[in-house]
């Protein structure tokens, strides 16, 4: 082969290899952006069932306190409707904050 056919075949594959990069980079983006509609779509579900919850008569909504009787070992507790979280103070995990260490979860 003479410098020439090694020149023309080394752009050759310079340009395959940008394609191949474009056709990846273009796929990764269609996936975010899929990703994102999903998300979107989550978001708006929620909302709207958020919505039809407040719209209610106040009166027909009962919630708990699920933080009232102290759930959270070592944290602080969060109330949510029907549900509660618990916020673990550093070097405490568990649902409950009930493990001292992150890695071990030693009790």
């Amino acid at each position: 082969m003479n410098v020439t056919a090694i020149h023309a075949k080394k752009e050759l594959v310079k340009t395959e290899l940008m394609t191949t990069h474009a056709f990846v980079t273009l796929v990764t983006m269609e996936l975010i952006v899929n990703m994102n509609r999903q998300k979107m779509d989550l978001i708006m579900n929620l909302a709207e069932n958020t919505t039809s919850i407040m719209d209610k008569n106040p009166h027909q909504i009962s919630d708990i306190d699920e933080c009232q009787s102290n759930p959270c070992m070592d944290g602080n507790c969060i109330n949510n409707v029907n549900s509660y979280k618990c916020l673990c103070n550093p070097g405490y995990n568990g649902t409950h904050c009930e493990y001292v260490g992150i890695l071990y979860g030693f009790k």
